[in-house]
């Protein structure tokens, strides 16, 4: 199963929505925070595809909730934006929490910077900031016995 992962795109829902036509298989699309209205927006445009999204640090709407706890294909996801977890200053904290509660994959943005590592079995990904010219975003193709993550550039 495709999966499109995007974070703080802060109001750049022209560069959201162009790289969800560009994944159209994805069925399943993750927005990490900071662009709540961004991704209001393709909910109401992609009704058919599964979307879930966090509350970023610069999002107001506290019905969004900061933490997502996902199951698919038999795989543990946890969402979250990384404010909570102060992702940018240490990631122990927030490595031991995944690790602890038996997570598969950890997927949080708030740096804007883009990467994908393994974590004693963990996959861990920020796919970076969707918005200006150079944005980035991540995607996810969980198969039967493995997860292929990517880090692309738009």
């Amino acid at each position: 199963m495709k999966i499109l992962v995007t974070s703080d795109t802060h109001n750049d829902f022209e560069a959201l929505n162009k790289v969800v036509l560009a994944n159209s298989d994805s069925k399943l699309i993750i927005h990490l925070g900071d662009g709540s209205k961004d991704i209001e927006k393709i909910k109401e445009l992609y009704q058919d595809k599964i979307i879930l999204s966090v509350r970023g640090n610069c999002d107001s709407d506290l019905n969004i909730p900061p933490i997502i706890e996902y199951n698919i294909k038999k795989k543990k996801l946890f969402l979250t934006h990384g404010n909570l977890f102060n992702v940018k200053n240490d990631m122990s904290y927030i490595i031991n929490h995944v690790k602890e509660n038996k997570f598969d994959i950890l997927l949080f943005g708030h740096t804007h910077k883009p990467f994908i590592s393994n974590e004693n079995g963990i996959l861990v990904m920020n796919p970076g900031s969707l918005k200006g010219d150079s944005g980035t975003y991540g995607t996810l193709d969980i198969k039967s016995n493995n997860i292929v993550a990517d880090i692309v550039r738009t």
